[in-house]
């Protein structure tokens, strides 16, 4: 029975990573960035909890500029972790994709950060923009989420976050 219920939890938590939605975002006659997002909590017993970010960019989404001799695509995220107005975690960073020739065949590409949050309730603010479209849209997106640490003695399970390569 108890290996029946495990297996039950583990079904249901690939299939919600299965159908995490879109954050999309397009504007009329210059196109626009899409990108999928997702996260998972997890706790370390020497460091704390933390919360591991997943971005996935669909290639034809972003423009590819030439570089010397490939094309390459840079989108640029902003992401903060808020606490009563104030913002505790985040970061600026560029998410380049792989280098290419053919700009027919644009890859999908993707990042993962973390970011150490102790227990308690954050606003998630996450802005998303193709570098290589000054002055393109930006794409915008909020949430809150709720950070539990597990109590001395309590038995309790990170997120599960299942992988698609290795």
């Amino acid at each position: 029975m108890k290996k029946l219920f495990c297996c039950v939890i583990l079904m249901i938590a690939g299939a919600s990573e299965l159908i995490s939605a879109p954050i999309t975002k397009t504007t009329i006659g210059q196109g626009g960035v899409k990108a999928y997002f997702n996260y998972a909590v997890f706790n370390a017993p020497e460091k704390g909890t933390y919360i591991e970010t997943y971005i996935t960019i669909p290639g034809q989404s972003v423009l590819f500029k030439k570089q010397k001799n490939h094309f390459m695509a840079t989108v640029h995220v902003e992401i903060s972790f808020n606490q009563d107005g104030k913002a505790v975690q985040g970061n600026s960073y560029n998410v380049n994709s792989s280098e290419i020739l053919d700009t027919s065949k644009k890859p999908v590409f993707t990042a993962i950060q973390r970011y150490p949050l102790k227990a308690g309730k954050y606003e998630m603010i996450l802005k998303i923009r193709d570098a290589n479209r000054p002055g393109s849209e930006e794409l915008s997106a909020s949430q809150v989420i709720e950070i539990t640490s597990p109590q001395d003695k309590e038995l309790s399970f990170s997120d599960v976050e299942l992988l698609e390569s290795f």
